[in-house]
């Protein structure tokens, strides 16, 4: 009766760190345990014993033991990373130079190619993917250095204009050159 209930209901639901063998051991040692039971002749009172004492099993011993130790690992690994990231200078990466890079790379495309570009005429111009279009012009827009004669994202078909702020920045690399 144990094998069969492992078989029917728990064989693709069993946790990769429970053997079978401790799932079935468990259900009989019940039924040995409820031998005495007024019931225990019954095979729907046998088959539901089973059922719950390998349900209780794989709650109770179904979580990873070494789920704890997987955890340290990635918390010695990140608190290494981190201390090589503070001797070398930088806290973190540095998305936001990166990410103000390409927005203003936007900004000077849009100043090359003319005011009432769309975001298809962009993606020709810089030879980049649409989404990578779009998400930068999004930035932009978020910036402040570009207005958009349609939607927020700069839809296909919408002008795109450089502001005031996107003026400044211009003017400023045309400085430094």
């Amino acid at each position: 009766m144990a094998w069969f209930t492992f078989e029917r209901f728990f064989r693709h639901r069993c946790p990769w760190n429970i053997a079978p063998e401790d799932c079935v051991q468990e259900a009989v040692l019940r039924l040995v345990e409820l031998g005495g039971h007024a019931r225990a002749g019954e095979r729907r009172f046998q088959f539901y014993t089973c059922k719950h004492a390998m349900q209780a099993y794989i709650t109770k011993y179904g979580r990873s033991n070494d789920l704890g130790d997987w955890r340290t690992n990635r918390q010695r690994y990140n608190d290494e990373r981190n201390a090589e990231q503070r001797a070398s200078g930088s806290s973190s990466p540095d998305t936001w130079r990166r990410s103000k890079q390409a927005t203003e790379k936007i900004v000077r495309a849009i100043y090359e190619m003319g005011e009432g570009v769309n975001q298809a005429q962009l993606r020709r111009h810089l030879d980049i993917s649409s989404g990578g279009v779009s998400k930068r012009v999004s930035i932009a827009i978020k910036a402040g250095l570009v207005e958009n004669g349609g939607r927020i994202t700069g839809c296909k078909g919408h002008a795109l204009r450089i502001t005031a702020r996107g003026r400044a920045i211009i003017g400023a690399m045309q400085e430094a050159a």
